[in-house]
């Protein structure tokens, strides 16, 4: 059991990263991969009976990270 806690946590972790860079790169290729892995991770949590609450998604809309206007950061 702890170590799906684990699993989740790192997952959250890694989710809320990609939404932050996401948002401040939007409209550029760092905006578009952090898209692409947050749209992946909500189809997965669908397929496995996941909530995307539990993943951090609910009311988060990705296609912002497809909109220009972000600041840009040079990192990851």
């Amino acid at each position: 059991m702890a170590k799906e806690h684990s699993y989740a946590s790192i997952l959250n972790t890694l989710i809320e990263m990609m939404k932050d860079r996401g948002l401040e790169n939007s409209g550029s290729d760092i905006g578009l991969l952090c898209y692409d892995l947050l749209e992946a991770a909500a189809s997965e949590a669908e397929v496995w009976g996941i909530s995307i609450e539990e993943i951090g998604l609910q009311g988060f809309d990705t296609n912002k990270l497809l909109q220009s206007g972000g600041v840009k950061n040079k990192s990851i």
